[in-house]
């Protein structure tokens, strides 16, 4: 969930994650797919998949939505807390790799595109996970 906010994943439906129950190691994700940056594209939804904590708006989602969310699921506040902070730590990093990865490939057009993307995730990132990891 962390990373579709922060990367700007509006359509992140749990239908977009599969489960596989590998024989002898049991029920794992599969690799992830349909991941995109629906906030590059004009015309698409701006609300969220599903709601945090009531709210479907990415920037309006707090630390009160977050620690809601976490109490209708049966969980620590805190522990997802830290969870939106491990994944915002990683976001960085996770995106520059994937660009350099993927840069000798594209075309021009392309690599436009994927800078508009990082700076998406990057600003996303930041504001949303000061927002959601502030002491309620």
């Amino acid at each position: 969930m962390f990373c579709n906010l922060y990367v700007g994943n509006n359509d992140s439906h749990a239908k977009n994650l599969s489960l596989y129950d590998m024989p002898g190691q049991g029920v794992m994700l599969t690799p992830f797919y349909h991941l995109m940056c629906t906030r590059l594209y004009p015309g698409l939804s701006p609300e969220f998949a599903f709601a945090v904590g009531g709210e479907v708006r990415p920037g309006e989602v707090r630390a009160e939505n977050l620690a809601l969310m976490a109490r209708q699921r049966g969980m620590q506040p805190r522990f997802l807390a830290q969870q939106a902070r491990d994944m915002a730590d990683r976001v960085p990093t996770a995106v520059d790799q994937a660009m350099r990865e993927i840069n000798p490939a594209l075309t021009p057009a392309s690599r436009t595109l994927v800078v508009q993307l990082e700076r998406v995730a990057s600003s996303t990132t930041k504001k949303l996970a000061a927002r959601i990891t502030a002491a309620p």
